[in-house]
Order: C-alpha cells, then sequence, then structure tokens
C-alpha cells in the first residue's frame, strides 16, 4: 500500500501531471472566452480567420489529400479549426532557427563530402540508385559509403548484449541520441558503462528528447548525467504552450563509438524495447549496427543536432577532429553500398518521404514493409497501389496490439483502402510491431527510425540507414517472411467487423491524419 501511494504521489508531482495542467488551463481559458457574453462576436472572429484558412490552403502547393485533411475538419469546427492549423503550421520555424540549421550544414560539408570512386562505382550498378544518391547528397548532405559490415538485429533482445559489448570498447567518444530513454534494467546497464566510461576520460553525449522522455525520465535528468561525467542535453524542452515548435520532436535513435561502430533503428532504450517488460504483447523491434566508413556518418550527424540543440548557441565544432584514422579501420572487401541519412522538419526537404517513394517507385519484384502506423497520404497511397499494379508483390506488417489507439483506428481505414488496391496487409498477432523497415527485390533495404506516417515525415527529426547491395537486405527480408509467418492476413471484411460506434470513430479519426 505505501508503495501504492508513493507512486500516485510521484505522479502526481511529475513533469507530465504539471504540462496536462498548464495545458488544460488554456483550454479552460479558450472555452470560457467562447461561452463569455461576447462569445457572437468572437466566434465570427473565428469563422473569418477559418474562412481565410482554407482559402489558403486550397490555393497552397499542397497536395489534394493534404488540403481535403485539412480542409474538412477546419469546415466542420471553424470556430477552433483555423486557430489549429495556425498554431500548428502557419507558425514557420523562427528564422534563427532556420539559419542556425544551414549554418551547421555548411560547417559539416566537409565530413559528409562524397567519395566519388563511391559514387562512380554505384552508377555503374545502378543508374538510377546513383542518381537518388546524389540527390541526397545534394539537397540532403548525405553520402554513401563502402567498406562496412553491417549487422542487422531481427529483435531488441538480439541487439542489447551487442550495444554493451561495443560500449565497452570506446576509447575516445560515446555519442547517444534517443526519442525515448526510461529508467530500468535497459538503460541502467547502458548507464553504468557510461558512467565508468566518462571517469575514465572518454568524451561521453547524450541528446533525449524533451517529450518523448517526459514520463519515462525525472524532471532535470540531464543534471544527473552531468554529475556522473556525462554531457546532456534535452532537445526542445516541453513548454505547455500551443507552439509548432513543441510539434516537431527528436525520434532519432544513434549510438556512435568512436566513430568506428553505429547503432541506428527503431529501438529505444527502455525496457519495453527489449521485452524486459509486457506493455502490449511481446515488443518486435529492429536495428542495424555498422562497423567501418558508415559509423562516421552517425558521428556527424549526432554532433549537429548537439549544436543545434546547444541553448548557449557555442561556436562551431571540428567535425573532422572526431574522425576515426583511416588507416586504423579494417578493409572490408563488400560490393555493397550504405547511406546513413537523416532528415530535418524545418526545412524544404522530405529526405524521408524521398527515400520511401523512390524504393516504392523502382520496385519490380517485391516490396515489404513493417510499420507501426499506417497514415500516409495520396502520394504515398498512390505509389503503393501502382507498385500493386505493376505486379509487385506490396505486404505490409502493422500491430496487432496498438500503443496509441487513436493511431491503430486511423491505421485501419487506410488499410481498408490499401487492401482495395491490392495490398496484402497483415497484423503482427505476438503484440506490437515497432519497426520501422522497407526491403525489396533482394536489393535495396531502409531500417530507421522513420514511421509510415506524417508525424516521421513532415513534423519529426529522423534518420535512417539505406542499404543497397549490402549482405544484410537478405537479413532484412528473412526476418520479414519469418514475421509473415506469426502474422494474420487482414481483408476488408475483418476489418468492417466492428461496431458501428468503431466505424464511426475510425472516420471521425481519419480526419485529423495529418496530426498522427
Amino acid at each position: 500500500m505505501k508503495k501504492f501511494f508513493r507512486k500516485a504521489l510521484k505522479g502526481l508531482f511529475s513533469q507530465l501531471t504539471f504540462v496536462c495542467i498548464i495545458l488544460l488551463i488554456q483550454i479552460g481559458i479558450f472555452i470560457f472566452l467562447t461561452s463569455s457574453i461576447y462569445s457572437l462576436e468572437i466566434k465570427i472572429v473565428f469563422y473569418i480567420v477559418s474562412a481565410i484558412v482554407v482559402i489558403y490552403i486550397v490555393n497552397g502547393t499542397y497536395s489534394p489529400s493534404y488540403k481535403l485533411s485539412w480542409v474538412i475538419p477546419i469546415l466542420l469546427f471553424p470556430v477552433f479549426g483555423g486557430l489549429l492549423y495556425i498554431l500548428l503550421k502557419l507558425q514557420r520555424p523562427r528564422k534563427k532557427s532556420i539559419e542556425r540549421i544551414n549554418k551547421i550544414a555548411d560547417e559539416s560539408a566537409e565530413a559528409l563530402m562524397q567519395n566519388e570512386t563511391v559514387e562512380k562505382k554505384l552508377s555503374v550498378q545502378s543508374d538510377h540508385f546513383a542518381s537518388s544518391v546524389k540527390y541526397m547528397n545534394t539537397c540532403a548532405g548525405c553520402s554513401v559509403v563502402q567498406n562496412t559490415a553491417v549487422t542487422y538485429f531481427p529483435t531488441g533482445e538480439e541487439m542489447w548484449p551487442v550495444l554493451l559489448t561495443e560500449l565497452r570498447k570506446a576509447e575516445k567518444y560515446i555519442f547517444i541520441e534517443f526519442f525515448i530513454i526510461g529508467e530500468g534494467e535497459f538503460w541502467n546497464s547502458v548507464l553504468d558503462i557510461l558512467a565508468e566510461k566518462a571517469a575514465n576520460g572518454v568524451d561521453v553525449r547524450v541528446i533525449y528528447d524533451g517529450v518523448g522522455s517526459i514520463s519515462t525520465l525525472p524532471h532535470n535528468y540531464n543534471k544527473k548525467l552531468n554529475k556522473l561525467g556525462i554531457k546532456a542535453r534535452i532537445f526542445n524542452p516541453f513548454v505547455p504552450l500551443l507552439t509548432v515548435s513543441q510539434n516537431n520532436r527528436d525520434h532519432r535513435k544513434i549510438v556512435s563509438v568512436d566513430g568506428k561502430v553505429a547503432f541506428n533503428g527503431g529501438i529505444n532504450l527502455a525496457d519495453e524495447y527489449v521485452n524486459r517488460i509486457d506493455r502490449f504483447g511481446y515488443w518486435k523491434d529492429t536495428g542495424v549496427m555498422l562497423k567501418g566508413d558508415a559509423a562516421y556518418n552517425f558521428t556527424v550527424m549526432f554532433l549537429q543536432m548537439w549544436q543545434f540543440a546547444d541553448e548557449n548557441k557555442a561556436t562551431a565544432l571540428d567535425y573532422l577532429a572526431f574522425k576515426p584514422d583511416p588507416l586504423r579501420l579494417p578493409v572490408r572487401e563488400n560490393k555493397g553500398y550504405v547511406l546513413p541519412y537523416c532528415d530535418y522538419p524545418i526545412d524544404d526537404e522530405n529526405v524521408g518521404e524521398f527515400i520511401y517513394l523512390d524504393i516504392i517507385n523502382n520496385a519490380t519484384d517485391y516490396l515489404y514493409v513493417m510499420t507501426p502506423y499506417l497514415i500516409i497520404d495520396d502520394t504515398m497511397y498512390r505509389a503503393l497501389h501502382n507498385a500493386s499494379k505493376r505486379g509487385v508483390d506490396v505486404k505490409v506488417i502493422i500491430p496487432q496490439n496498438p500503443d496509441h489507439w487513436y493511431a491503430y483506428y486511423v491505421s485501419e481505414t487506410y488499410s481498408i483502402d490499401l487492401i482495395k488496391a491490392g495490398i496484402d496487409i497483415y497484423k503482427y498477432s505476438p503484440g506490437f510491431i515497432h519497426a520501422k523497415s522497407i526491403v525489396s527485390d533482394n536489393d535495396v533495404a531502409v531500417v530507421g527510425s522513420i514511421n509510415f506516417d506524417y508525424r516521421s515525415l513532415y513534423l519529426h527529426y529522423e534518420c535512417a540507414t539505406w542499404m543497397y547491395k549490402e549482405d544484410a537486405v537478405k537479413d532484412v527480408y528473412d526476418d520479414f517472411v519469418s514475421t509473415l509467418a506469426v502474422c494474420e492476413k487482414m481483408t476488408v471484411e475483418k476489418l468492417r467487423k466492428v461496431n458501428i460506434f468503431k466505424r464511426l470513430l475510425r472516420v471521425f479519426l481519419k480526419l485529423f491524419a495529418p496530426l498522427m
């Protein structure tokens, strides 16, 4: 009983509780204003604002599906619909933030300069993917490399001990960046090594997201890490105000050790990701380890975010100082190519979407996807539909048990549309699938943090690993096939076999797809 009351008190006075109270106060003020003696005048103002916003959206350069996804809810809820759009979309990122990210990109450009020999070798094997890589280098500052051994992990449990082993080998630095870090067995096993390494003079740095970890870490946890000798920064600490900046979260998952070894994928540093606790049945997740040239690319990505998240706006970093001596890197005779990449929501390039569409549009034999959320716009839907019409075997695995019920309901509505378009949709029967991967034609695969939803493709800071002709591509394929064996194939009839309330709720929630 005492333990229960301690937990209740901890929850009552937690940072998350405080944030919720502040948000509820703001909502209460809004309700009060709209129900006051001046409510008619206030509503008229809101109606006019919503009308102007609708005109703005209709005349914008957005896709038709995007326009409809905003216009319909604004017209249905004109009192707050237009205001919501202004808060979430029309507020531009601060000019200073854009200038800073551009400056950081310029400072790190030399570190990610494309090796022309590698680029030419790729063009001999595939003109198309060489062109895609050219876009990534020019518009996203990413470079394709070779001399990299890729290990694919089909579960978090398999990655865990390997991660600990590589962390223990660190000599110069350990850089860690995650959306969610949660106190527990997994994180504590990592933290013990980080503290030991920091005490021995290794440069240990940690970035965690201010929203992703708001309920899993105590307030000011970065100060606790500082006391252990670990440099820590909270990305975009949550402020309980309805502003657009709070909508852009650091959803990335990066570990870089000395620029020689890196980890990436969907696995966060919390116990559910390695099935030490049961939340929604078995938690299926995936990741990759890169040993060789590609690892340094993740070092650069981390340092870019380290600079960007610096509240004091520190001076420029010498990125090349963190590059490992190439003479100390083992030479690997591999025919494949690896391209680690990241995506920023405040620039004009939707890199994550580009890579997914590029793979989908060029698939000829099969296209297999694992994603926890299936909330896509018309462009992605058409790409998947066209792939199916070309005779491509398109299969998508989504969770049986959801972590967010509203996103799950919307995913089901899109699943119905995709099934009608000839795509096979499966639900992961053992529980929840958090993996974000795509594999096609035994040639190309992506494993990373990017979901098939609006938030990942347009609103979050993301990262992933693109692989072409790598041995690990087959591992991604094999894992999909073995996972498929424990999945249930969906049909339109099965998905529609729900009560009328749930069907109406699905339709209603789909109106808010751009927010999910």
